[in-house]
């Protein structure tokens, strides 16, 4: 038998590549033979993430239409055609088995090709409230996978599975397998990060807030990722303001950052929330406020709702919201404790291995 060909399409942000490669490597833990292979864009966080992985990866181009002004709404419209063709020719040169979408704007147009060629199809929504793109490619995909079960409703009948969102493996074994953690009674460990790209408004909101929490509560330590704008910005604040921090643009080893962390202040995109859950770190989602469909609201919702996480919006998110919220936290260890396991009851470390499941029905390899 021939090895599988499976490509892997999504780019853009982390919470679309981290997923894909999530499903590559639990694939090929599978089946040490399949050979895979990613698309994306010389501009999107997978340019540097999927080389580093170990996967070959083809660029296109493509852009987003929504939220994006006309004039880029206009060249993402005169791409269109051109990532069309450079997706077709992808395609007849690696001629997979399988093409997966990951999401972002990216994934669209080599599942539209492999329709078009006869390739099964599937994508992965991990959203709560799945996006235009994919409510549309939805309808013609082989097969969908959702993060929530009552997203299953948004596709047709028997074409979509609850499976949850697929994390590394690095970060279940280490972080989901572990059942106890030690916990330093003189020292609060706070890991911030706003997605793979930072976060300008928490970056300001907390540089400002939080070293009048070390004014009044000297055991706070910070891990603050800020993206590669902001980390002089947010690194003078702290030093200035007393706050014993790392600052870093980007964070490579995030297992021992959320290892650390009694407490996590992020945004809400899919691939955070899932790592919050998989590690179960009590968060503070702060929703991006012009997400496509207002998805992050809807995420950072889902913990909200079953009291596996706390939700403020952005324009709440003051440095005297921040300051206070984070005392209060500090001063309640057990609370904490008690919302970082309900947010471990919403992980699902099992969702690569489940696509995957999924992928090798849609190839007939099982």
């Amino acid at each position: 038998m021939k090895p599988m060909r499976l490509l892997i399409a999504g780019g853009g942000t982390g919470g679309h590549v981290f997923p894909g490669l999530a499903v590559a490597e639990a694939l090929l833990e599978r089946d040490p033979s399949a050979q895979i292979r990613f698309v994306g864009t010389r501009r999107g966080v997978e340019a540097r993430a999927v080389p580093r992985a170990g996967y070959p990866l083809s660029f296109i181009h493509a852009a987003g239409l929504k939220r994006v002004g006309l004039w880029k709404t206009l060249v993402s419209l005169v791409l269109l055609p051109w990532s069309l063709v450079e997706s077709l020719w992808v395609l007849l040169r690696f001629r997979p088995d399988v093409v997966v979408g990951t999401g972002g704007f990216v994934s669209g147009a080599p599942l539209l090709m492999a329709r078009v060629l006869f390739r099964k199809t599937l994508i992965v929504e991990p959203n709560h409230f799945a996006g235009t793109a994919n409510r549309l490619l939805g309808k013609i995909v082989h097969r969908v996978v959702v993060n929530f079960e009552d997203s299953v409703k948004t596709f047709p009948a028997g074409k979509a599975v609850a499976l949850g969102n697929p994390v590394r493996k690095d970060l279940v074994e280490k972080l989901f397998r572990v059942t106890e953690r030690p916990v330093d009674p003189e020292r609060f460990n706070l890991f911030v990060f706003g997605g793979s790209q930072g976060a300008h408004a928490l970056n300001v909101t907390l540089a400002k807030a939080l070293p009048n929490v070390v004014a009044k509560m000297p055991g706070l330590s910070v891990h603050h990722q800020t993206g590669q704008a902001d980390v002089d910005l947010v690194r003078e604040a702290y030093e200035k303001g007393g706050v014993h921090a790392t600052v870093e643009a980007f964070v490579d080893d995030m297992v021992a950052a959320y290892e650390r962390a009694d407490m996590v202040i992020c945004r809400a995109g899919v691939g955070s929330c899932a790592e919050v859950a998989i590690a179960r770190r009590p968060a503070l989602f702060v929703p991006l406020p012009t997400a496509a469909d207002n998805h992050q609201y809807f995420n950072a919702k889902a913990f909200a709702d079953r009291e596996a996480g706390w939700l403020v919006e952005q324009n709440e998110f003051t440095p005297d919201y921040a300051e206070a919220f984070v005392r209060e936290r500090m001063a309640d260890r057990e609370g904490l404790r008690k919302t970082g396991m309900k947010a471990g009851d919403l992980a699902k470390p099992d969702a690569a291995k489940g696509i995957v499941d999924e992928i090798m029905t849609l190839a007939r390899r099982n």
